[in-house]
């Protein structure tokens, strides 16, 4: 059962890497999922490089009704040295919110409401993240 659970995990956040890919592909970026020890996607926007950390939920918890999202990998806390933009994804919705590393480092589990994958679009999230990193609030 442990294996089926990680294969399923390995499923979903291969699933969350390629939406998120789409949806830059969509926006004019050129994504690259490489899979990388810290990040899963490169992306070039103009002249400018990102590294990507996605994170992928398929259904909420069930006391509280979140989505739980879990601000490591490989047991170490996630950080601005490990990638410039965190993509949170929802596979039920095909929404992703994306967060600059100053969010994501508050917190050691994030949960997200699910109308919180609906208070922006996509597009508006993406440009609300780009536009904190560009004029240095991240």
């Amino acid at each position: 059962m442990l294996k089926d659970r990680a294969i399923q995990n390995h499923i979903v956040g291969r699933a969350g890497e390629f939406l998120t890919a789409y949806h830059l592909e969509l926006l004019g970026v050129s994504p690259r999922i490489v899979g990388g020890e810290d990040f899963d996607i490169v992306a070039i926007q103009g002249n400018r490089l990102f590294r990507i950390q996605v994170k992928t939920r398929d259904k909420t918890e069930k006391i509280r009704n979140t989505y739980s999202f879990l601000l490591q990998k490989n047991n170490k806390h996630l950080s601005k040295n490990n990638a410039d933009i965190f993509a949170l994804v929802c596979l039920p919705v095909e929404k992703i919110l994306f967060y600059t590393p100053e969010i994501i480092q508050k917190a050691r589990t994030l949960r997200l409401q699910p109308e919180d994958f609906f208070k922006m679009t996509i597009e508006e999230s993406w440009k609300n993240c780009l536009g904190r990193i560009l004029n240095g609030l991240e």
